[in-house]
C-alpha cells in the first residue's frame, strides 16, 4: 500500500465521514430470502468474465475471474474460485453448499472488503485519501484484484512486502503498466484489511435493557404500577421533566452486530401500543427524529460507534441508547408497550460450495453484503401484588439473537421441579415460584448445532419478575489443516484417521479442496485423541506426525500437518506475445527414451511432473 499508515481506525473514521453525504431519508428494508435461511442445498457456478491484468514474476499472467452462483431455490450472488490452476466446473453441475466457511477468516475478510461485495465507488471513496493510486480504478481491475487477493490469503500467491509471504507463485510488482499498477494497490488494500480479520464475523440485532444488560423483556410488577416502580426506585424507572412535560422514563439500547452504514448509521425503532404523548429521546433528552411510514411513526435511533462489548461473539457492536418517555398524565395502571427494529445491515455470511471432484474448482460463496435485519422488545407494567415470584428465561445464541426449542428444567431447593421450552422469541416463564427457596436452572436439550449452557443458580422475589439471560455458544470446531511444508498452501486429498488413544474409536477422513477436515460438536465422539496421515496427497510425501488432543467440543481445536514435496518440475505453457496461459496442453515426459508419463497443463498454464 502506498500510504501504509492507514489503519482500521482510520478507514472506520472515514466511513462515518461519508454520512455527511448520505440522504436524511430513513431507509426501511425490504426482507429477501438468503443462503443463511438454510434452505439452498446446491449452486451451479458462471463464469462471467476473465482479465489478464496481473502476473506472476515468471512472467504468466494471472487470471482475474468473477463468477455468479445460482442456488437450486434461485438465489444468485457473488463466487470466487479457491483454487488456482484447476478447471472450472460446468455451468449446469450442482455442487454442495457444506455450510458456512470459516477456514480461514482473512480469506472472508478479503471477499468482503473487494468486488462486488463493497461497489467500486465505495471502495474508491473509503481509501483513495491514502491511496491516490487507485482514484481511477476500474471495475476489471478491482475484479482481479480481489480474485488474486482471496488465492493469495489461501496461501497459493505470495506478495512481496506483506505478511503474505509463501505461496506456490510469486506476484511480479508492476512498474510501468497503469492498469496492473491500479489493480495491485487494490490488492495491497484489500489484504490489509483482511489482515484485522481473526474470526468470522456474524450478523445480529437486538433491543436490550442495558449496555451490559441482556434479555429484551421488561415486566414491572408493583402495587402502584410505573408510579411505584419510581417512587421505590426499582426496574431503572425515573421520572423526569422534559419540555415542560413529566414522564416516567427507562433507557434501553438498540444494538447491531455489525455495521448499520447503508441504513445511516442507524435503527429504525417503532412503539407499538405506546400511551398517547409517548416520546423517545437520546440520554440528554433531545428527541430522537422521527418519521412516518404506512401510518406508524418510527424514530431514528443512532448507532454511530464501533464499540466493544461482551454481549455477542463478536467482541463488537453499533449500538445506540435511546430512552422511553410516557407521559405522567398519560400513564394507565398497566400498560404493554412493544419495540419493533429494523435496519439494513452488513452481513459477511460466506459459504463453502465444495466441488467433489478433484480436478476441479470449489467455490466460496456469499450472501448480499447488505440486508434487513429485525428484532423486537417490550416494556409493560402491571399493578398486581403476588406473595410468588415469577421468572423469565431468555435463551439466545451468541450474538444475543432468541433461540426456540431450548429444554430446561428448574429444580427448587425444596426437590420440586419444573420444565419449559423456549418459544419462538426465545423465551421461557414460569409463574408462582416461592421466594424464599433458591432455584436451579438447567439446561437438558440445547437446540441443535449448539452447546448446552452451564447450570445457573436463580433467587426470585416476591411480587416481582426476574429475568435471566442464558447464552448458547455455537458449536465448537475440530479443524485438521493439511498445507504444503514450503509456501503453506492447503493440499486437498490427504487421508487422516482420527483414533482415540485407547482405540474404542476411530475414522479415516479425506481433507477438501481448503485443506482441511472439520468436524463439529458431537460429530466426533468426546475424549482424548491421536490424529496422523494414512496418505499424502499427489506429489508430496507422507508425514509422520502424531498429534493428541482432547475434544469436549467447548473451544475450537486447529491441528496443522505440513506435507514435503516429491522431487518434481514444472512445466509452464503460455503464449509468448500475451504470456496469457494456456489450459489443456498435454506433454509427453520421456526418460532415457522411454515414455514415462503424460501430464496437461490446468487452468495457470502449469503442468506437474
Amino acid at each position: 500500500m502506498s500510504k501504509a499508515k492507514s489503519s482500521g481506525k482510520h478507514i472506520i473514521a472515514l466511513l462515518l465521514a461519508l454520512i455527511t453525504l448520505l440522504s436524511v431519508i430513513p431507509i426501511m428494508p425490504v426482507s429477501a430470502e438468503t443462503l443463511s435461511d438454510g434452505k439452498a442445498q446446491t449452486v451451479t457456478i458462471k463464469l462471467n468474465e476473465t482479465h489478464y491484468i496481473l502476473e506472476t514474476v515468471g512472467g504468466t499472467k494471472l487470471q482475474g475471474q468473477s463468477w455468479t452462483y445460482t442456488s437450486d431455490t434461485g438465489i444468485q450472488g457473488p463466487a470466487y474460485c479457491i483454487n488456482w490452476g484447476l478447471a472450472k466446473p460446468s455451468e449446469t453441475k450442482k455442487i454442495t453448499i457444506t455450510g458456512k466457511y470459516t477456514t480461514t477468516p482473512q480469506t472472508i475478510g478479503a471477499f468482503a472488503n473487494g468486488y462486488p461485495q463493497r461497489s467500486l465507488e465505495d471502495f474508491i471513496s473509503i481509501n483513495k485519501a491514502d491511496n491516490p493510486l487507485i482514484a481511477n480504478l476500474t471495475r476489471e481491475e478491482y475484479v482481479a484484484a480481489t480474485q488474486a487477493a482471496v488465492w493469495t490469503t489461501l496461501g497459493q500467491l505470495r506478495i512481496e512486502g506483506t505478511q503474505w509471504d509463501s505461496g506456490r507463485d510469486t506476484l511480479l510488482v508492476p512498474t510501468d503498466d497503469p492498469s496492473a499498477i491500479r489493480a495491485y494497490e487494490a490488492l495491497k488494500i484489500i489484504l490489509y484489511n483482511a489482515s484485522f480479520w481473526t474470526k468470522p464475523l456474524n450478523a445480529g440485532m437486538h433491543i436490550r435493557l442495558g449496555r451490559t444488560e441482556a434479555g429484551n423483556v421488561l415486566n414491572i410488577e408493583d402495587a402502584n404500577g410505573l408510579i411505584g416502580a419510581e417512587q421505590n426506585g426499582m426496574y431503572g424507572i425515573e421520572k423526569e421533566t422534559i419540555g415542560g412535560v413529566e414522564y416516567y422514563t427507562r433507557t434501553f439500547v438498540a444494538s447491531s452486530a455489525t455495521s448499520t452504514y447503508k441504513n445511516n448509521y442507524s435503527i429504525n425503532l417503532y412503539l407499538a401500543n405506546a400511551p398517547t404523548g409517548t416520546i423517545v429521546t437520546n440520554l440528554d433528552n433531545e428527541q430522537l427524529v422521527s418519521w412516518t411510514a404506512s401510518g406508524k411513526t418510527y424514530w431514528t435511533v443512532p448507532t454511530p460507534d464501533h464499540t466493544l462489548t461482551n454481549m455477542n461473539e463478536n467482541g463488537s457492536e453499533y449500538a445506540g441508547d435511546f430512552k422511553v418517555c410516557i407521559p405522567v398524565r398519560n400513564t394507565p395502571k398497566s400498560g404493554n408497550i412493544t419495540f419493533q427494529a429494523n435496519a439494513t445491515i452488513t452481513q459477511f455470511n460466506i459459504y463453502f460450495a465444495n466441488n467433489q471432484t478433484d480436478t476441479e474448482q470449489s467455490f466460496i460463496i456469499a450472501d448480499p453484503m447488505y440486508a434487513p435485519m429485525s428484532c423486537t422488545g417490550t416494556m409493560k407494567w402491571d399493578t398486581v401484588t403476588s406473595p410468588y415470584g415469577r421468572l423469565v428465561v431468555n435463551k439466545v445464541d451468541g450474538m444475543g439473537n432468541p433461540l426456540q426449542g431450548a429444554i430446561f428444567k428448574l429444580t427448587g431447593s425444596n426437590g420440586k421441579t419444573y420444565e419449559g421450552t423456549s418459544d419462538s422469541t426465545g423465551q421461557i416463564v414460569w409463574e408462582y415460584l416461592d421466594p424464599t427457596i433458591s432455584y436451579t436452572l438447567s439446561e437438558t436439550q440445547a437446540p441443535a448445532g449448539y452447546i448446552k449452557a452451564e447450570d445457573v443458580t436463580v433467587n426470585v422475589l416476591e411480587g416481582t419478575t426476574t429475568t435471566v439471560s442464558v447464552k448458547n455458544l455455537s458449536e465448537r470446531t475440530l479443524r485438521i489443516r493439511k498445507v504444503d511444508a514450503q509456501n503453506g498452501n492447503p493440499l486437498l486429498g490427504a487421508s487422516f484417521r482420527i483414533e482415540q488413544t485407547d482405540g474404542s474409536y476411530k475414522t479415516d477422513l479425506y481433507t477438501g479442496h481448503n485443506g482441511c477436515i472439520e468436524l463439529q460438536g458431537d460429530a466426533l465422539p468426546y475424549g482424548t485423541y491421536k490424529a496422523y496421515e494414512l496418505k499424502a496427497p499427489v506429489g508430496y510425501e507422507k508425514s509422520n506426525d502424531v498429534q493428541t488432543f482432547k475434544w469436549d467440543g467447548k473451544s475450537d481445536i486447529t491441528l496443522t500437518f505440513e506435507n514435503v514435496r516429491t522431487p518434481s518440475f514444472v512445466l509452464i505453457k503460455k503464449d509468448k506475445d500475451t504470456n496469457i496461459p494456456l489450459e489443456d496442453v498435454s506433454f509427453k515426459v520421456y526418460r532415457d527414451g522411454r515414455l514415462v508419463t503424460t501430464v496437461t497443463t490446468n487452468s495457470a498454464g502449469y503442468a506437474y511432473v
